[in-house]
């Protein structure tokens, strides 16, 4: 596997280094922003793995041609975890779907099924986003969830991928963002102050560890 860091030009990060897990925290828009744009904003050699508890495939194809006009769409898997089963869209996205946001080994066989066809396409460093953490919560016990987080930390270390996970702390109580915390390499901070949505990342060395603004 190479060693060379995941970059993510439209965010004020350093390169990440290969097999980071990250815990994005913070307002359900500006999280699932900032989520969407460290596994999407990728390079041509890369491929990147979507998993939403709220988009369907249609909307998420929708969306990518929206706001990523250049993105090769045969290097992007989604998996539709909504439950709405909307997968039958004429693209060359990879699409799967699984039956709601609890069925976390229909997540985990789809994101395999997915990495594995994209290897076949010579695209093995993949990004993984899961948006969000807090939907899987509804629908699971935190002690299920995190073992599940566990388990995408480890593939991903293995694989020297980048994981990304979404989480609201307004939606759980302080003890469960802390678990999520400690289980993910590092955690990237997300809030609006004065009408500006910033960022922050801690655990993560030559990251930046006060406030700064997500568009610089």
């Amino acid at each position: 596997m190479t060693e060379q860091p995941y970059k993510v030009p439209t965010l004020p990060l350093e390169p990440v280094a290969p097999g980071t897990t990250l815990l994005v925290t913070g307002p359900r828009r500006l999280g699932t922003e900032v989520a969407e744009r460290l596994v999407l904003e990728k390079s041509d050699e890369e491929g990147a793995i979507f998993v939403s508890t709220n988009m369907s495939g249609r909307n998420f194809l929708r969306r990518c041609l929206g706001n990523y006009p250049n993105l090769p769409p045969e290097s992007v898997g989604f998996v539709d975890a909504s439950g709405r089963r909307d997968v039958d869209v004429d693209t060359a996205m990879r699409l799967r779907d699984v039956s709601s946001p609890g069925d976390l080994t229909g997540i985990s066989i789809a994101t395999s099924v997915l990495s594995a066809a994209l290897a076949d396409d010579s695209l093995t460093r993949v990004r993984t986003g899961y948006v969000s953490l807090s939907v899987l919560l509804l629908y699971t016990n935190p002690k299920v969830t995190t073992r599940f987080v566990h388990t995408v930390r480890g593939r991903a270390g293995a694989t020297d991928g980048l994981v990304v996970f979404a989480l609201d702390p307004s939606m759980h109580q302080q003890s469960v963002t802390h678990t999520f915390e400690h289980v993910c390499d590092g955690r990237v901070r997300t809030a609006v102050v004065d009408g500006e949505p910033v960022l922050r990342v801690d655990g993560l060395g030559d990251q930046p560890a006060d406030w700064v603004p997500v568009d610089g």
